[in-house]
């Protein structure tokens, strides 16, 4: 005998992204597009009527099996108990015909079930729940690589964690740059470090760590060269700000490593990043590394109030560095 269909689907999460994934497969079954719209509603709490979502759940689909209503930010509930009764109450009562999805969204520091999640959890006979969290570190990775097969692709080493780090381990903009990827190798092949470095709009990065190796092994003329290069396609400010963060990655790879310490085990960076800042680390001391940091900040603060030019000054710092 087949399982009946779940009547309440239950998502709760902070990844917005998985959320919206599952709701555009969730509508696609339930018809074609002559007729989903007309059976697929959908409401907010914040300015729900209570005798709409009433009756459009007890209302018969048009020629199709069942209607889908969907209910969003249903976390403004948890701390209202009539409201959440009420809720609970419609759950209960809510014909085969129908499909309830409740959307509840929560912060990743939140642990406590709201009353909607309880009555979901001891309810399994009629009701799923999905629980969407933002993948994170090595999670984020693996994730990647499961929606890089999943299109039929794959990723050379290294280059799910750079394009991880690349976009913040955002999920929606990464699925938007590994589709890219996808088309750009043609499905030929694994995707590439340099795929990411040619493809991606965050391949300024690479550039950086390019000019903070000039820099490091004192070639002057090389670094200025690559500081102008990456200028010519990018925001000074935007620029300043990698160059910063890359530092600052820098100075703690190598205080970690004067103090016998792994940086792999307190820089949640991807293995990639950790990698190169840690290579990059050893052509610095660590006094050097606190006076190209506290100059940066000095340039950023004298930049911000219109004392400097901020091209001008990342030019006289390389010169400084270098000399």
């Amino acid at each position: 005998m087949n399982k009946p269909k779940p009547r309440v689907y239950f998502l709760h999460g902070d990844d917005e992204f998985a959320m919206a994934e599952f709701i555009k497969d969730l509508r696609l079954k339930v018809g074609d597009d002559s007729t989903a719209d007309m059976n697929i509603v959908t409401f907010n709490t914040s300015d729900l009527d209570w005798a709409d979502l009433e009756a459009a759940a007890n209302s018969t689909p048009f020629l199709s099996d069942r209607r889908l209503l969907i209910l969003y930010e249903v976390e403004k509930i948890k701390n209202a108990p009539a409201r959440s009764d009420r809720l609970i109450a419609l759950c209960e009562h809510i014909p085969e015909s129908t499909a309830l999805l409740l959307v509840e969204r929560n912060p990743k520091t939140s642990s406590k079930m709201s009353p909607i999640h309880k009555w979901a959890k001891n309810n399994p006979e009629i009701s799923f729940i999905r629980t969407c969290t933002t993948p994170q570190g090595a999670r984020f990775r693996s994730w990647l690589e499961e929606q890089a097969a999943a299109h039929g692709g794959s990723f050379e080493q290294d280059a799910a964690e750079l394009l991880a780090e690349w976009t913040q381990e955002d999920p929606r903009l990464a699925s938007q740059e590994l589709r890219k990827l996808l088309d750009y190798v043609d499905l030929q092949r694994a995707i590439r470090v340099e795929d990411i470095e040619q493809c991606t709009p965050y391949r300024g990065q690479t550039t950086i760590f390019a000019l903070v190796d000039a820099l490091g092994q004192r070639r002057g003329e090389e670094a200025q060269k690559i500081l102008h290069q990456v200028l010519q396609d990018a925001d000074v400010r935007s620029v300043f700000g990698m160059i910063i963060r890359q530092f600052r990655l820098i100075l703690l790879a190598r205080d970690l490593m004067d103090s016998g310490k792994v940086p792999g085990n307190t820089i949640h960076k991807s293995d990639f990043v950790v990698k190169k800042v840690s290579t990059q680390a050893r052509n610095f001391t660590l006094a050097d590394l606190e006076r190209i940091y506290h100059e940066l900040l000095a340039i950023d603060l004298r930049s911000k109030n219109g004392e400097m030019d901020l091209e001008i000054a990342l030019d006289s710092l390389v010169s400084v560095i270098t000399s």
